[in-house]
């Protein structure tokens, strides 16, 4: 499936917004991105999160935010790699 914002040619592209729906007398709906497993004999699809390039001026930010609480804490920020049979998992860089 692809889903596509469209090109502007003479301004600024179009905008995709993924968003769950709100619970207004409890919790509002989750959203997942993953790939599924793969078969006996492959690797499972990798997710990009990726900003475009641009020759005049800053490319595109990438942020990861969790919500504000006002009874509680604030949501975590988890990152995993995931583990292997032939060693260790997979490396992380933040750069």
């Amino acid at each position: 499936m692809t889903v596509d914002g469209g090109v502007g040619a003479k301004n600024t592209g179009g905008s995709i917004s993924i968003s769950s729906g709100v619970g207004t007398a409890t919790t509002s709906g989750g959203i997942t991105m993953k790939t599924t497993d793969a078969g006996v004999s492959g690797v499972s699809g990798a997710l990009l999160f990726s900003s475009g390039s641009t020759s005049s001026g800053s490319s595109g930010e990438i942020s990861v935010k969790t919500g504000e609480a006002d009874a509680g804490k604030g949501g975590a920020i988890t990152l995993l790699v995931g583990t292997g049979d032939t060693g260790n998992g997979g490396d992380y860089s933040v750069t």
